[in-house]
């Protein structure tokens, strides 16, 4: 690797165990910004709250079967909260 490409990998790897913490990422399971709407004062709260807020626009009530798709990076906790919360949804991570 060249100097800058070194730097970049050090500054993600101080970045993400900071970023875990200050995001409470042990709680939520992601590192996002979260969701901000009337009366969510918590970051914890700000990103559960997206993840309904996600699921409402996929216009799902919970009461059938469907399939999911998750394309995202890190431990999955969109998808972990979403299958606790809605059993009969298949949720794939990839």
């Amino acid at each position: 690797m060249v100097g800058n490409e070194e730097d970049v990998i050090k500054y993600y790897e101080r970045f993400w165990t900071r970023a875990e913490f200050w995001w409470e990422a042990d709680k939520t399971l992601t590192i996002h910004l979260g969701y901000y709407d009337k009366g969510i004062r918590s970051h914890t709260k700000a990103v559960l709250h997206m993840n309904d807020v996600a699921w409402q626009l996929l216009k799902f009530d919970g009461k059938k079967h469907c399939q999911i798709l998750d394309a995202r990076c890190r431990a999955g906790g969109n998808l972990i909260y979403l299958a606790q919360k809605y059993p009969l949804a298949i949720l794939h991570r990839y």
